[in-house]
């Protein structure tokens, strides 16, 4: 599993909360205290901002900082069998 295709991930879950709150990216940059084109690029994937901005991203849009993360343990899995896979 690449950096990318887990910031990807966290991006989409991202996203879809945004969207379920019916916010735009403006709006839920100024509730988390943020700037629209960070925000943008996190969902996006192109930038690793670290845990803390997602947490503040979460915390602003009122869900559990976890669900941003939704998904990211199967990735990890697969690439775990993936290795295993190859150990033999």
């Amino acid at each position: 599993m690449s950096s990318r295709e887990l910031l990807q991930r966290i991006g989409d879950n991202l996203r879809a909360e945004r969207a379920r709150r019916n916010l735009s990216q403006e709006d839920l940059a100024h509730l988390a205290g943020m700037g629209p084109t960070q925000v943008a690029r996190m969902e996006r994937g192109e930038v690793d901002s670290g845990v803390s901005k997602f947490v503040r991203l979460a915390v602003a849009m009122g869900v559990k900082p976890g669900d941003l993360f939704v998904g990211v343990d199967q990735l990890f899995e697969r690439e775990a069998r993936g290795q295993a896979d190859r150990s033999f």
